[in-house]
Protein backbone atom coordinates (compact mmCIF):
# COMPACT_ATOMS: atom_id res chain seq x y z
CA UNK A 1 0.00 0.00 0.00
CA UNK A 2 1.24 3.97 -0.87
CA UNK A 3 1.83 6.00 1.89
CA UNK A 4 -0.68 8.54 0.21
CA UNK A 5 -2.87 5.12 0.44
CA UNK A 6 -2.66 4.54 3.78
CA UNK A 7 -2.76 8.28 5.10
CA UNK A 8 -6.05 8.14 3.16
CA UNK A 9 -7.17 5.20 5.10
CA UNK A 10 -5.96 6.58 8.53
CA UNK A 11 -8.38 9.53 8.16
CA UNK A 12 -11.28 7.67 6.77
CA UNK A 13 -10.59 5.22 10.04
CA UNK A 14 -10.45 8.68 12.38
CA UNK A 15 -13.31 10.05 10.71
CA UNK A 16 -15.51 7.17 10.28
CA UNK A 17 -16.17 7.99 6.73
CA UNK A 18 -15.11 10.82 3.94
CA UNK A 19 -15.58 11.61 0.47
CA UNK A 20 -12.75 12.61 -2.52
CA UNK A 21 -13.89 15.84 -1.62
CA UNK A 22 -13.35 16.22 1.84
CA UNK A 23 -10.21 14.11 1.57
CA UNK A 24 -8.68 16.49 -1.22
CA UNK A 25 -9.03 19.48 1.05
CA UNK A 26 -8.14 17.82 4.09
CA UNK A 27 -4.69 16.45 2.12
CA UNK A 28 -4.54 19.37 -0.33
CA UNK A 29 -4.70 17.02 -3.44
CA UNK A 30 -6.35 17.07 -6.41
CA UNK A 31 -9.78 15.36 -6.15
CA UNK A 32 -8.66 13.36 -9.46
CA UNK A 33 -5.80 11.60 -7.33
CA UNK A 34 -7.88 11.49 -4.26
CA UNK A 35 -10.26 9.28 -6.39
CA UNK A 36 -7.61 7.37 -7.60
CA UNK A 37 -6.58 6.02 -4.17
CA UNK A 38 -9.74 5.64 -3.23
CA UNK A 39 -10.61 3.26 -6.22
CA UNK A 40 -7.35 1.33 -5.23
CA UNK A 41 -8.61 1.00 -1.38
CA UNK A 42 -12.28 -0.38 -2.53
CA UNK A 43 -10.54 -2.79 -4.67
CA UNK A 44 -8.70 -4.22 -2.04
CA UNK A 45 -11.21 -3.88 0.04
CA UNK A 46 -9.79 -1.43 2.56
CA UNK A 47 -13.01 0.80 2.50
CA UNK A 48 -16.38 0.55 0.79
CA UNK A 49 -19.48 3.17 -0.54
CA UNK A 50 -21.74 4.00 2.33
CA UNK A 51 -24.09 6.27 0.20
CA UNK A 52 -23.98 9.91 -0.87
CA UNK A 53 -24.00 13.32 0.57
CA UNK A 54 -24.13 16.56 -0.49
CA UNK A 55 -21.26 19.01 -0.67
CA UNK A 56 -21.19 22.50 -0.45
CA UNK A 57 -25.06 22.83 -0.94
CA UNK A 58 -23.90 22.86 -4.43
CA UNK A 59 -26.69 20.01 -5.17
CA UNK A 60 -24.09 17.62 -7.01
CA UNK A 61 -23.56 14.34 -4.16
CA UNK A 62 -20.43 13.09 -3.52
CA UNK A 63 -19.75 9.44 -2.98
CA UNK A 64 -19.44 8.50 0.75
CA UNK A 65 -16.93 6.04 1.55
CA UNK A 66 -16.40 3.92 5.47
CA UNK A 67 -13.80 1.51 6.50
CA UNK A 68 -14.65 -2.06 5.85
CA UNK A 69 -14.72 -4.86 8.62
CA UNK A 70 -11.19 -5.35 6.90
CA UNK A 71 -9.82 -2.34 7.57
CA UNK A 72 -11.33 -1.98 11.25
CA UNK A 73 -9.65 -5.46 11.95
CA UNK A 74 -6.17 -3.66 10.72
CA UNK A 75 -3.70 -2.83 14.12
CA UNK A 76 -4.70 0.46 15.92
CA UNK A 77 -2.01 2.66 15.74
CA UNK A 78 -1.97 4.22 19.02
CA UNK A 79 -2.21 0.77 20.88
CA UNK A 80 0.99 -0.30 18.41
CA UNK A 81 2.36 2.80 20.04
CA UNK A 82 1.47 2.18 23.13
CA UNK A 83 3.14 -1.61 22.47
CA UNK A 84 6.67 -0.77 20.98
CA UNK A 85 6.52 1.79 24.10
CA UNK A 86 6.33 -0.99 26.65
CA UNK A 87 8.55 -3.68 24.30
CA UNK A 88 11.50 -1.19 23.18
CA UNK A 89 12.05 1.73 25.67
CA UNK A 90 14.94 1.58 27.93
CA UNK A 91 14.82 -2.07 27.99
CA UNK A 92 17.77 -4.54 28.67
CA UNK A 93 18.25 -7.31 26.16
CA UNK A 94 16.68 -9.55 28.86
CA UNK A 95 13.87 -7.23 29.76
CA UNK A 96 13.26 -7.07 25.87
CA UNK A 97 12.94 -10.91 25.56
CA UNK A 98 10.41 -10.71 28.61
CA UNK A 99 8.03 -8.41 27.02
CA UNK A 100 8.72 -9.74 23.54
CA UNK A 101 6.87 -13.14 24.67
CA UNK A 102 4.10 -11.47 26.79
CA UNK A 103 3.03 -9.57 23.46
CA UNK A 104 3.13 -12.33 21.66
CA UNK A 105 0.92 -14.44 24.18
CA UNK A 106 -1.23 -11.56 24.22
CA UNK A 107 -1.26 -11.64 20.48
CA UNK A 108 -2.33 -15.11 20.27
CA UNK A 109 -5.09 -14.44 22.65
CA UNK A 110 -6.48 -11.30 21.72
CA UNK A 111 -7.32 -12.56 18.25
CA UNK A 112 -8.31 -16.20 19.24
CA UNK A 113 -5.17 -17.63 17.72
CA UNK A 114 -4.03 -21.41 18.08
CA UNK A 115 -0.88 -23.14 17.07
CA UNK A 116 -1.33 -24.67 13.49
CA UNK A 117 -1.70 -28.29 13.08
CA UNK A 118 -0.99 -30.01 9.21
CA UNK A 119 1.76 -30.02 7.02
CA UNK A 120 4.06 -26.97 6.64
CA UNK A 121 2.68 -25.73 3.17
CA UNK A 122 -0.60 -26.15 5.28
CA UNK A 123 0.37 -24.16 8.22
CA UNK A 124 2.03 -21.50 6.26
CA UNK A 125 -1.00 -20.79 4.21
CA UNK A 126 -2.95 -20.19 7.52
CA UNK A 127 -0.28 -18.13 9.14
CA UNK A 128 -0.15 -16.20 6.06
CA UNK A 129 -4.24 -15.45 6.17
CA UNK A 130 -3.42 -14.48 9.95
CA UNK A 131 -1.20 -12.13 9.32
CA UNK A 132 -3.09 -10.38 6.30
CA UNK A 133 -5.87 -10.45 8.80
CA UNK A 134 -4.72 -7.81 11.27
CA UNK A 135 -2.69 -5.84 8.52
CA UNK A 136 0.24 -7.41 7.31
CA UNK A 137 0.64 -7.35 3.54
CA UNK A 138 2.31 -11.08 3.85
CA UNK A 139 3.28 -13.88 1.31
CA UNK A 140 5.16 -16.94 0.96
CA UNK A 141 7.09 -18.67 -1.41
CA UNK A 142 8.85 -22.17 -1.46
CA UNK A 143 12.95 -22.05 -2.34
CA UNK A 144 15.39 -24.40 -2.32
CA UNK A 145 17.21 -22.80 0.79
CA UNK A 146 13.91 -23.29 2.56
CA UNK A 147 10.23 -21.52 2.36
CA UNK A 148 10.12 -17.55 2.52
CA UNK A 149 7.62 -14.99 4.17
CA UNK A 150 8.00 -11.59 3.12
CA UNK A 151 6.29 -8.35 4.36
CA UNK A 152 5.40 -5.79 2.42
CA UNK A 153 3.69 -3.74 4.98
CA UNK A 154 3.93 -3.53 8.63
CA UNK A 155 1.51 -1.88 10.28
CA UNK A 156 3.86 -0.16 12.59
CA UNK A 157 6.42 1.24 9.39
CA UNK A 158 5.02 4.80 10.22
CA UNK A 159 6.66 5.31 13.70
CA UNK A 160 9.47 2.75 13.90
CA UNK A 161 13.02 3.42 15.07
CA UNK A 162 14.09 -0.31 15.41
CA UNK A 163 12.98 -2.79 13.01
CA UNK A 164 15.21 -5.43 13.34
CA UNK A 165 14.06 -5.64 16.92
CA UNK A 166 10.09 -5.60 16.02
CA UNK A 167 10.98 -8.28 13.75
CA UNK A 168 12.12 -10.28 16.35
CA UNK A 169 8.55 -9.56 17.41
CA UNK A 170 7.11 -11.15 14.22
CA UNK A 171 9.75 -13.83 14.03
CA UNK A 172 7.86 -15.21 16.97
CA UNK A 173 4.98 -14.57 16.42
CA UNK A 174 4.94 -16.71 13.30
CA UNK A 175 7.10 -19.74 15.25
CA UNK A 176 4.41 -19.59 17.58
CA UNK A 177 1.10 -19.72 15.26
CA UNK A 178 3.57 -22.48 13.13
CA UNK A 179 3.40 -24.76 16.25
CA UNK A 180 6.82 -24.21 17.54
CA UNK A 181 8.13 -27.09 15.26
CA UNK A 182 9.26 -24.59 12.57
CA UNK A 183 11.92 -22.08 13.37
CA UNK A 184 12.28 -18.51 11.99
CA UNK A 185 14.96 -16.69 10.80
CA UNK A 186 15.08 -13.33 9.68
CA UNK A 187 17.08 -12.77 6.11
CA UNK A 188 16.21 -8.96 5.79
CA UNK A 189 14.49 -6.43 7.85
CA UNK A 190 13.14 -3.03 6.11
CA UNK A 191 14.15 -0.91 8.93
CA UNK A 192 11.17 1.54 8.74
CA UNK A 193 11.70 2.16 5.01
CA UNK A 194 8.62 3.03 3.38
CA UNK A 195 7.92 0.41 0.09
CA UNK A 196 10.43 -1.95 1.64
CA UNK A 197 10.17 -5.68 2.53
CA UNK A 198 11.13 -7.91 5.96
CA UNK A 199 11.74 -11.13 5.01
CA UNK A 200 11.73 -14.48 6.82
CA UNK A 201 12.93 -17.95 6.50
CA UNK A 202 11.20 -20.91 7.41
CA UNK A 203 13.09 -24.21 8.58
CA UNK A 204 11.18 -27.55 7.41
CA UNK A 205 12.11 -29.62 10.13
CA UNK A 206 8.79 -31.30 11.60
Amino acid sequence: MQNTSRHILDIIRKNGNSTAALLSEEMEMTRANVRYHLKNLEKDGWIRKAGKIEHNGKGRKDVLFEPTPKCESRFNLSTLKMMYKVLFEGKSRKEFNQNREMYVENFMQTNNILPLNGSLPQRLFALVRVLNEVGYNAAWEARPEGPQITIKECPYRSFIVDCKKMCLVDKRIMEKILGGSSPVDILQASHGKPEATCIFKVSEHE
